[in-house]
């Protein structure tokens, strides 16, 4: 009973989390709020009421229904999903889904408390006197250039499909175009917020950044990943709604169902090569496919592991040179503090991490409850300043699934190096070329 309720309780409070601060008679606001909740929802609570309140076999019984050859490796259950991913089934105790639900509760709750707070607070932005964005060309070109190389040298590795590109050797490319399409991002918003053009959102669009932003997504797209073009269209509604007009929510829900289920659902199955296998029964299973996976290695990590009080993220710390190119440091792994190092017995599925026991082994429970407090009133900052609005949108743009299914490069890639000391490192750039530009012409 307490169970149900603690599930109930950690369903309902996101939404009510949503409404309160994302909707009104205007329409939908998508910030870090509507991101961080609906994320919340979609890979810490969905998985675990699906099996208590047996959504599951329900989900089940009406595929046998709608087809009766509906075959059991289709087939919703921890069972199955367990199997498919070579673990074991681990049964956890109610006890231990009730601690866990109780610790969500509290980080949510700490959330919308620091965003109470945040709204309070009246932010100053501060204005670079002496300020120019023409040295964003030059970063643009360079970040071109690498682009074109990259095209140029790897040529093989785009549009195969994703059968043939999960047989190659080599997955570095992968790694590096994210980080090129990312950087491409946040420097095109870095020009565009800073720019005399932001008068009408549309111009986002007509300029060169953008031309240059959608060709490394259509690259980076036809390798497979999906997640990070996904995220990428989510910042422009992020931009839309926070700075210049709400979007009517019922419009925004039927496109954002539409919208996955397409990029979650029929892509994976057509680049699998199973687009005989296209149905919406089939479509819905796979947009649920990653918290499902995912939930295997929380369990995995609630049995063989306890929770502490407060933990210091070394592990963290010593991924942050992870921010060095690895043309300089080629072995960056071997100098990283590993979970087993800290005998923490937690593994990956499907080379993604749950977030809930990361925060764990990183922070504690008070620590990810600080954290949880902490986040909005930076948040509401950034988004408010006069020049680092760029890093707002990056931030919350990816937390609608890296923070969930990848936070340590979410935190050390994301956030600190391509949301914080990339964009400080071109205000620089701007000031210092400002500077000299009015000193030539004294």
């Amino acid at each position: 009973m307490l169970l149900n309720s603690l599930i109930a309780v950690n369903f309902i409070i996101p939404l009510l989390g949503m409404i309160i601060f994302c909707v009104n008679k205007k329409g939908l606001k998508v910030d870090h709020v509507f991101l961080f909740s609906a994320g919340f929802l979609y890979f810490w609570i969905m998985p675990l009421m699906t099996y208590q309140f047996k959504i599951d076999k329900i989900y089940n019984e009406i595929m046998v229904a709608y087809n009766k050859s509906y075959v059991a490796a289709t087939t919703i259950s921890e069972k199955v999903f367990a199997n498919s991913f070579g673990v074991e089934n681990y049964i956890v105790s109610d006890d231990i889904y009730i601690k866990y639900l109780i610790i969500l509760f509290c980080i949510y709750a700490a959330f919308i408390l620091g965003e109470f707070v945040s709204c309070k607070i009246k932010y100053k932005p501060k204005i670079i006197s002496v300020f120019s964005i023409k040295p964003l060309d030059v970063i643009l070109y360079i970040y071109l250039g690498v682009l074109i190389f990259m095209t140029i040298v790897s040529y093989d590795y785009y549009f195969k499909g994703f059968a043939q590109i999960i047989t190659l050797t080599s997955f570095s490319l992968k790694a590096q175009m994210i980080a090129l399409n990312i950087f491409l991002l946040t420097l095109m918003y870095m020009y565009f917020l800073n720019s005399k053009k932001l008068d009408r959102f549309n111009n986002i669009f007509i300029n060169k950044y953008f031309v240059v932003y959608v060709a490394s997504s259509l690259f980076l797209l036809s390798l497979g990943n999906r997640t990070w073009f996904i995220c990428g269209v989510v910042s422009f509604f992020v931009v839309y709604t926070n700075y210049y007009k709400r979007i009517s929510y019922k419009y925004f829900l039927v496109g954002t169902v539409i919208f996955f289920i397409f990029f979650l659902g029929i892509i994976p199955n057509i680049r699998a090569g199973n687009s005989d296998r296209i149905t919406i029964f089939y479509t819905i299973l796979l947009t649920l496919f990653d918290p499902f996976a995912m939930f295997n290695g929380l369990k995995y990590y609630l049995i063989n592991n306890g929770i502490d009080y407060f933990n210091y993220p070394i592990i963290l710390f010593s991924k942050i040179i992870g921010i060095i190119p690895s043309h300089l440091i080629p072995n960056k792994s071997d100098y990283y503090t590993s979970l087993s190092d800290i005998g923490v017995d937690y593994t990956s599925i499907q080379a993604a991490f749950h977030t809930f026991p990361l925060l764990m082994i990183h922070f504690g429970i008070i620590g990810s409850i600080l954290l949880a407090f902490i986040s909005p009133i930076v948040l509401q900052y950034l988004k408010q300043s006069a020049h680092l609005k760029a890093s707002y949108i990056t931030i919350v743009a990816y937390l609608a699934a890296p923070f969930f299914r990848d936070f340590d490069n979410y935190a050390i890639k994301i956030v600190l190096q391509m949301s914080i000391i990339m964009p400080i490192l071109y205000l620089i750039i701007c000031y210092i070329s400002a500077r000299f530009e009015k000193h030539k012409n004294i």
